[in-house]
């Protein structure tokens, strides 16, 4: 469960549904080096308020609390779906 901090001060709770990893075969397949994380974080929030894209501040028991840009992806039911990408480099023993 995250907690994201709205400008207005309300507090909205957020579940990560999903993480996908987008790599490519070949980022896949690299064995040393650099090579780079590629995936999405996908959370589930109730439909009010609905948010815009943009950087929000997100807050977790386990992770403190840090800064991510969302983008409002579809709505089911009374869940709105919002997706972060995460893109960065990681190095390999």
């Amino acid at each position: 469960m995250f907690q994201l901090s709205l400008p207005d001060q309300r507090v909205l709770s957020l579940v990560l549904e999903s993480i996908s990893d987008l790599r490519t075969d070949k980022m896949r397949a690299q064995r040393s080096g650099v090579t780079t994380e590629l995936f999405a974080l996908t959370f589930s929030a109730p439909r009010s308020p609905n948010l815009e894209q943009g950087t929000y501040l997100f807050r977790s028991r386990f992770q403190g609390q840090f800064d991510l840009f969302i983008v409002p992806q579809q709505a089911t039911g009374d869940r709105q779906f919002y997706q972060a990408l995460i893109n960065r480099p990681s190095e390999i023993a």
